[in-house]
């Protein structure tokens, strides 16, 4: 059977015809799938005219949008590949992510174009990338089906501990798992209304939010970019039932909310650990349950803590429906509940692997696992708990420590909005514990007393010997801590205080 990740676009426009179904928030305009469907047939037609042929691989550099989604699919209509970059990169980055892998048309908005074209210029592939402005790029309607000729999609890991990878998703991935969420796991309906704040141009948003709303029929409130007071706002307009957001987006709306929002069911969170005071913090002040999902840019929720059942703090939930995962030791043991080991997993919605000059490489073993480098443990009644990232994991004296528990230790602080912990290089230990710290408006705490914080609830070895405080933990494009940077960072001149 072929799969053609366009068809969910085209079923929801068949389905749902010209009822609402995303809304541009800033601009208070709606759009129907059938509305956006044949915008991306025009697109689709004015990409063939522009020499973009099957198999080719077409960029996408765009604010969120109803003009993305529409730009998405009519790539795929065109039987391209998508190649989404942040609008967040930098010109070098977007030519280099270009060039890397065979770019030669991007399309762009308003708020990129600039950024896009100093990025063609910057290209050193012996064919430079195109910039096509989005509400300029239209043609005869590509009508028919074009089978797809390659992968619906080529995203870049968010590189938090090393360099981003380029990651082939087939149309096949898209689909089968889109169903199986749709079907089987998070509970959506017409009734639903789903804010993004996220970017369309990482997996997260992408699949949660576009793909799965467009296969249920829920609707998306959309801004382009995310403003936790302009995100509550628009929640609040339009009743919106359901709010997906990696941990950062989710601390900053709690500390920025008012009152709850009064037609929330939910919160999903996702893309990285979340500190069990964050989610509290979030369930009292946003006034709706905080559940997790976990999955990776190769392997997209693979498990989620979904209802009917009550939320389980800390628990990312149980494999989705298609999805089989395994806790595996150093030595290739299966672990049994209970025990702690690197995460596994299995699936119709893994990638089909890294791509690495114009090769592909296989992601996963054998045995069709991949190795996901997270260190996780199982329930007894099947619930699956991250504990952190293999390589995020501090090794201090003998020690194994886990950043994402002091973390959470740092954020039950009431003086804390947001902790992050790296291993830093020591002579005698190996590595020593930092944390870095941002605190809440009108806070103050100091370095020693949040030392003695952590000393009176976790063991001695595993706090922090410094503290450095921050305005801000530097995030990537998906909103995920780069840990990367705060390592850099330890030789710079910040406040900081040395622990006991």
């Amino acid at each position: 059977m072929t799969h053609f990740a366009g068809q969910i676009l085209e079923e929801a426009a068949r389905r749902e015809g010209d009822r609402p179904l995303w809304c541009d928030a800033r601009a208070g305009r709606w759009y129907s799938a059938r509305e956006l469907a044949r915008w991306a047939a025009r697109i689709a037609g004015g990409l063939r005219t522009e020499g973009v042929a099957p198999g080719m691989r077409v960029g996408l550099c765009a604010e969120a949008s109803g003009a993305y989604v529409a730009a998405f699919f009519g790539a795929l209509r065109a039987g391209a590949t998508v190649v989404p970059f942040s609008t967040r990169s930098v010109p070098v980055e977007i030519a280099r992510r270009a060039d890397a892998s065979g770019v030669r048309h991007l399309v762009c908005d308003g708020a990129t174009q600039a950024t896009c074209r100093e990025a063609a210029a910057l290209s050193e592939a012996s064919v430079r990338p195109k910039p096509l402005r989005l509400d300029a790029l239209s043609g005869p309607p590509l009508q028919g089906e074009v089978p797809p000729a390659g992968d619906a999609l080529l995203l870049f890991t968010s590189g938090t501990v090393a360099r981003p990878r380029a990651v082939r998703i087939p149309h096949r991935s898209l689909v089968v798992h889109t169903g199986h969420l749709a079907r089987h796991a998070l509970p959506l309906g017409r009734e639903d209304v789903l804010l993004c704040a996220l970017p369309l141009s990482h997996s997260f948003g992408a699949r949660l939010v576009m793909l799965l709303a467009l296969a249920t029929g829920a609707r998306v409130v959309c801004l382009p970019r995310f403003d936790p007071e302009e995100s509550l706002e628009a929640a609040r307009r339009h009743r919106v039932t359901w709010i997906p957001a990696v941990p950062t987006l989710l601390s900053d709306l709690a500390e920025a909310a008012q009152a709850p929002l009064p037609d929330l069911r939910g919160c999903l969170s996702a893309g990285a650990p979340l500190p069990g005071a964050v989610a509290e913090t979030a369930r009292q002040r946003l006034g709706a349950p905080v559940r997790q999902g976990y999955g990776l840019t190769e392997a997209s929720f693979s498990a989620l803590d979904a209802p009917p059942l009550p939320p389980v703090p800390a628990s990312v939930g149980r494999p989705v429906h298609g999805v089989e995962i395994r806790i595996v030791s150093p030595n290739g043991e299966v672990l049994r509940p209970g025990q702690t080991g690197e995460i596994h997993i299995r699936g119709p919605h893994l990638c089909s692997g890294y791509e690495s000059d114009g090769h592909l490489e296989p992601a996963t073993d054998a045995h069709g696992f991949l190795h996901t480098g997270d260190v996780g443990r199982f329930d007894e009644s099947g619930r699956l708990y991250v504990v952190d990232r293999l390589k995020d994991v501090i090794l201090r004296g003998g020690y194994t420590v886990y950043p994402s528990l002091v973390e959470s230790v740092l954020c039950e602080h009431p003086a804390v909005a947001a902790a992050a912990v790296v291993g830093a290089p020591d002579t005698r230990l190996g590595e020593e514990v930092v944390a870095f710290v941002v605190l809440r408006r009108r806070a103050a705490v100091s370095a020693p007393d949040l030392l003695a914080w952590c000393g009176r609830r976790i063991g001695a070895h595993l706090c922090p010997r410094e503290v450095h405080f921050v305005d801000a933990l530097p995030v990537g494009p998906s909103g995920k801590v780069q840990r990367r940077t705060l390592r850099a960072r330890l030789g710079e001149k910040v406040s900081a205080a040395k622990g006991p």
